[in-house]
């Protein structure tokens, strides 16, 4: 009984509190570890619209680096059923709208080598703001395709049976260590339905106005504060997607969007010196890092319980680099 009233308040508090729909636990979690442990560096543009916002635009990604993924990942000629695999398969409507392609594992050192060299300045303002090490946890290459019956999610009520690729908006139930970056592949306009996300302050204000309950329960009426993630081939985005609503677009007929998503956790491991972790976990497990599901390492950001949740935060305080 006590636990299932615990259960309740945790998923009901946080849009109460703190404005946005994950749990209150971890939102405690994410209050503490930006009071304690982050370090504001006000003179960097970039922090300051993460903490403001909860996203900013990254550096772009160098042409070679689009190229790697295009040429040998999305475009490759001999592509067959074991390089491609399809995900979350609709079983009335939506069939095949959503592709994730397999990276093959003689690309992967190149990939992170290119997300050490390109991306270098933003990871370490972000190492320096959250005042731990950073890592790798997931990457995936993927393609969104348009959707039968768009008006159905037009409608107060969806059923999850139609989320074909994290179409409705929602945050991702993990603590605020968890970060996620957009990297376009290709040039995204409107059309090619580019990610939709809230800054933190709007998140707050769709959830009031459009009567947000979860993601499968809200009005469907777009404010203003929504940023819509299109632009040029190689432009990034890093993402606070566990306190902004966002969603993915839905591209129009005879238009899809090709993406890389790579997730970064904070390390909650103390280490002596300075060099780069980027590639820590995927040192640990290759495949774990490039898997097409949930991420084992993901899931070291998601505590299950209240005391999972202190003790995640006192091994990042323990942990912290000052």
């Amino acid at each position: 009984m006590i636990k299932k009233i615990y259960e309740k308040l945790n998923n009901i508090l946080s849009v109460y509190i703190f404005g946005n729909p994950n749990r209150f636990n971890y939102n405690i979690f994410n209050f503490f570890y930006r009071t304690i442990i982050c370090k504001n560096n006000k003179k960097n543009e970039k922090i300051n619209d993460l903490v403001k916002n909860g996203y900013f635009k990254g550096s772009k990604a160098s042409k070679e680096f689009i190229d790697l993924i295009r040429e040998n990942i999305i475009n490759k000629k001999d592509i067959d059923k074991k390089t491609t695999e399809f995900l979350h398969q609709d079983k009335i409507e939506n069939k095949k709208k959503n592709i994730a392609f397999n990276v093959d594992p003689s690309f992967r050192n190149k990939i992170i080598e290119f997300i050490k060299t390109d991306f270098k300045d933003d990871l370490l303002a972000l190492e320096n703001y959250y005042n731990n090490k950073i890592s790798i946890a997931q990457i995936q290459v993927k393609r969104n395709l348009p959707l039968e019956n768009k008006e159905y999610y037009n409608k107060y009520a969806r059923t999850k049976e139609f989320e074909i690729y994290s179409n409705y908006y929602h945050v991702d139930f993990y603590v605020n260590t968890h970060l996620k970056m957009f990297i376009n592949l290709q040039d995204v306009k409107k059309e090619d339905g580019p990610l939709h996300i809230y800054s933190k302050p709007s998140t707050r204000k769709f959830i009031k106005k459009n009567k947000y309950k979860n993601r499968n329960n809200y009005q469907c009426k777009e404010l203003d504060g929504l940023y819509v993630n299109s632009g040029m081939v190689g432009e990034t985005l890093f993402a606070n997607t566990t306190e902004c609503l966002h969603r993915a677009g839905i591209p129009e007929e005879n238009h899809h969007r090709d993406i890389l998503f790579i997730s970064f956790i904070v390390i909650p491991e103390k280490f002596d010196n300075n060099k780069s972790f980027l590639d820590y976990y995927d040192k640990l497990d290759q495949n774990v890092v490039w898997s097409h599901n949930n991420s084992n390492v993901v899931f070291k950001t998601k505590p299950k319980r209240l005391k999972d949740t202190f003790n995640l935060f006192k091994k990042y305080y323990v942990s912290k680099m000052i």
